[in-house]
């Protein structure tokens, strides 16, 4: 179930802006047949399959389509980036400086107005199937708690990438700033999720004076586990027995219970549950996936620079779209196989753990009472692909165990992190001698055209004695003979680069100097002389259909933007 809820919303996150126009085809045509498709599918093809579902009584096949829906949508709306690119028409005057943040709020904004638009539709269909006491607006609302979760991080993610991307420091890398301040995003943002869950799911404070209350601080406080409070976690009319735990430091630590939970289950039923989530704290979960994320943040940039370095070419064939694409399947990858491990197994500790405080005959009587509610694992599902173990697992992980004790529950939950910790140093080893040569292609970059080229000289000869040649240092001698006024010496070697390479367009995006550095003029005869170069490329010029940049040159000619 979780990764149903989350993986679609962070795909949409990640391809949004590099899905945006990158099959541009008719775009208002595409946006117009796109909007069409959409309304008869709210409004006649979906209701009509539950309608199918529900006269065949098949509750399991409508689930079944709840579940899918995220996926539909996201592809759906990736769909219509990539065919019309509508953050481009609906919001210009985000497409240059914000350009990111524009396609995901595009992105964002049309998930939540379908699922508005299908909300009703799906609440009738399980009204009629289940006579739930929940409102249209209380399904609607329990839809989008996980968007409103997920969706401010990525939307101030995607801000500030567009913020630095302004900040070049390393020709070809124009994102590296924001994957050296990503630990730092990531720290602020485990820092203050408790606030985001608050909104997400509407949870108010227990009050203090209730026995649950005040069981659960003496628990904390016999556990050694500090808290910060105790909060009711609002699941709009659903019958969701869940809890959870969020945040990293004492004071913004807290434990959440759904309302349903409270109401539903016996007194020591919630106990061990909350024993569950104590567990969680105990044991340094919450610090092992903040060092967990630093360990992808630390990976992805040890990859990053040594594609740069070491193979250009790499680089270049992939292109901006391909290497985010590469990026997700990483990331897919890494959360399918190697990251649902280490929640199946931080699970199995923290059920030991409540089992070492209350017992096992209590946890296999709530793990009982949970299935009744929550019931078997999707089967279609591979269970390593699950953030949690199954039902049956738990007892059986719990009932085999010979309770060791909550210090070996530590122990092996410390050998974890430090076992991360291991492959973060690692990491930062292997990053160390790139971090010289970084520094010299900012030096060469920084370099002003006027100043005396043996500088330049200097700083390319350093490249060139550790890696050899490389394609970013050419477009910097190009770039800055050019921007010098050596005409002739910028033209022989953009030709000599473009005959090299066959694919001067791979690098647009890694010659930003050009937009923030000259003056338009400069930059109109710079994409001039490209467009001379490319015309023996029939395919594309600048990234674009040949027939679209004739078009676009004329239009500006008559004063149409």
């Amino acid at each position: 179930m979780m990764v149903t809820l989350f993986l679609p919303l962070i795909m949409l996150g990640f391809l949004s802006n590099d899905a945006a126009g990158s099959f541009l085809f008719m775009p208002w045509t595409s946006m117009i047949m796109w909007l069409a498709l959409s309304f008869y599918a709210i409004s006649s093809y979906i209701p009509s399959k539950l309608d199918s579902l529900i006269s065949s009584d098949n509750f399991t096949g409508l689930i079944n389509c709840q579940e899918r829906l995220p996926w539909f949508l996201v592809l759906w709306i990736l769909l219509i980036q990539a065919l019309s690119a509508p953050g481009r028409l609906v919001l210009p005057f985000l497409d240059g400086r914000f350009q990111q943040t524009g396609a995901l709020l595009i992105s964002t904004t049309a998930y939540i107005i379908l699922t508005f638009l299908l909300s009703s539709t799906f609440h009738n269909a399980f009204r009629k199937m289940l006579l739930w006491e929940q409102t249209p607006e209380e399904y609607f609302r329990a839809r989008i708690a996980i968007p409103i979760l997920l969706f401010p991080p990525l939307l101030l993610g995607a801000f500030f990438e567009d913020c630095l991307s302004t900040v070049v420091l390393i020709p070809g890398l124009s994102d590296l700033p924001l994957v050296v301040l990503a630990p730092f995003f990531c720290f602020f943002l485990y820092l203050l999720s408790p606030y985001l869950f608050n909104a997400a799911w509407q949870a108010v404070p227990l009050n203090e004076d209730t026995e649950l209350f005040r069981e659960i601080k003496k628990l904390s406080e016999q556990t050694g586990v500090r808290i910060a409070g105790v909060k009711i976690w609002n699941t709009f009319g659903e019958p969701l027995p869940n809890a959870a735990v969020v945040g990293l430091l004492d004071s913004f630590r807290y434990v959440y219970l759904t309302r349903f939970l409270v109401d539903t289950f016996s007194h020591s039923q919630k106990m061990i549950i909350v024993a569950h989530e104590l567990g969680h704290f105990a044991l340094g979960h919450v610090w092992t996936y903040m060092i967990f994320t630093l360990n992808i943040v630390g990976v992805t940039l040890a990859a990053r620079l040594s594609l740069f370095l070491f193979y250009p070419e790499a680089t270049e064939f992939l292109g901006t779209t391909g290497m985010t694409v590469m990026e997700m399947l990483l990331f897919l990858a890494v959360f399918l196989f190697i990251f649902t491990k280490l929640s199946r197994t931080s699970e199995i500790q923290a059920d030991r753990y409540s089992v070492s405080l209350l017992g096992k005959e209590v946890f296999s009587e709530t793990i009982d009472r949970l299935r009744d509610f929550i019931g078997t694992q999707n089967s279609k599902i591979p269970a390593w692909m699950e953030t949690h173990p199954a039902m049956n697992e738990r007892v059986k992980f719990v009932t085999e165990w010979s309770d060791t004790g909550i210090d070996v529950l530590k122990k092996d939950s410390f050998k974890s992190r430090l076992a991360m910790f291991f492959i973060l140093l690692i990491s930062i080893i292997f990053l160390f001698p790139m971090f010289p040569i970084m520094l010299d292609f900012h030096g060469i970059a920084s370099i002003q055209p006027e100043n005396d080229a043996k500088d330049l000289s200097e700083y390319a000869r350093r490249i060139k004695h550790k890696i050899g040649s490389h394609p970013v240092l050419e477009e910097i001698f190009i770039t800055k003979n050019f921007i010098r006024g050596d005409w002739i010496n910028a033209f022989l070697g953009s030709f000599a680069f473009w005959k090299k390479t066959s694919a001067i367009d791979q690098y647009e995006s890694d010659l930003q100097v050009f937009h923030h550095s000259v003056s338009p003029e400069i930059t109109f005869y710079f994409n001039l002389m490209k467009f001379f170069l490319k015309i023996l490329d029939f395919r594309t010029v600048h990234g674009v259909p040949f027939l679209d940049e004739g078009f676009n040159s004329v239009k500006i000619a008559f004063g149409f933007s």
